[in-house]
């Protein structure tokens, strides 16, 4: 059985120093860090790493979608893919992942997203997104910097987004994320295995025992120091949970009580 590590870390034209970082900054050492750390991860896992850093699925799109290559021909020799964003270092003495999912019978492996909003803002989205496209309220809408896929799932992702990617794309508000979710919601919700935060706590990076996600503004505060300070520190600790805990006040997207709160 062949399991790969795939990061996407394709360079864009905002390269900025260490300590100069915004939501869509590149940041070499950043990035450097994070790759070294899922190449060591998938060493010790005895899976295959990929950093992709060029457009290998359409160079006429940006690079957020180029992840989508993952569900074509060129990566059908892979049994398991997990997709790591560039800004995501799975701690080298995570749980084998690859483990999980061939013990599960589900085929699409994500963390739920989290539902800190420190404005507003995002649940207004979400919620706009779910009621266009139909998405139901209780789905578990997941972050994309980590998720895992068996080769059935890719097959019904290549069909899909061959289907709806070129209608349907320019109206989601995060475009390739958004999209995927739909997807999901739409044809493997019943084999949708929802992973704990330990392995993407998207709004923090020293809480996940498994991975440490630079995502939004948390590049801001980057130093190469703090990095292996977390990764010590992580690496220390006993191991956390592996799966969700269903919550029913943080899963589910209420739309009355969103309705008042933006009127």
């Amino acid at each position: 059985m062949r399991n790969l590590i795939l990061q996407v870390c394709i360079p864009n034209d905002k390269v900025v120093e260490v300590g100069k970082g915004s939501m869509f900054a590149y940041i070499p050492e950043m990035y450097q860090e994070c790759s070294r750390d899922a190449e060591e991860y998938a060493r010790n896992i005895g899976a295959e790493y990929h950093l992709m850093t060029t457009h290998e699925w359409n160079p006429d799109l940006h690079a957020k979608f180029q992840r989508y290559a993952a569900f074509y021909e060129e990566y059908d020799q892979y049994d398991n893919i997990v997709c790591l964003d560039g800004d995501y270092a799975p701690n080298p003495n995570a749980p084998d992942i690859f483990d999980i999912m061939n013990s599960s019978d589900d085929i699409w492996f994500a963390v739920p997203d989290n539902k800190y909003d420190k404005d507003g803002n995002m649940k207004k989205m979400r919620k706009e997104s779910f009621d266009k496209f139909d998405i139901d309220h209780a789905f578990h809408y997941f972050n994309i910097g980590f998720y895992g896929m068996k080769k059935e799932a890719r097959q019904i992702m290549r069909a899909e987004v061959n289907r709806h990617f070129c209608q349907q794309r320019k109206d989601y508000n995060f475009q390739d994320q958004d999209l995927m979710n739909k997807i999901v919601s739409d044809t493997m919700n019943d084999r949708y295995c929802r992973m704990n935060k330990n392995w993407n706590g998207v709004f923090s990076v020293k809480s996940p025992d498994f991975g440490t996600h630079y995502a939004g503004m948390a590049k801001q505060n980057f130093t190469v120091e703090k990095h292996l300070a977390l990764k010590r520190d992580k690496m220390s600790r006993a191991g956390g949970e592996i799966f969700h805990v269903p919550q029913w006040s943080t899963d589910i997207i209420q739309g009355e009580s969103l309705d008042a709160f933006f009127s």
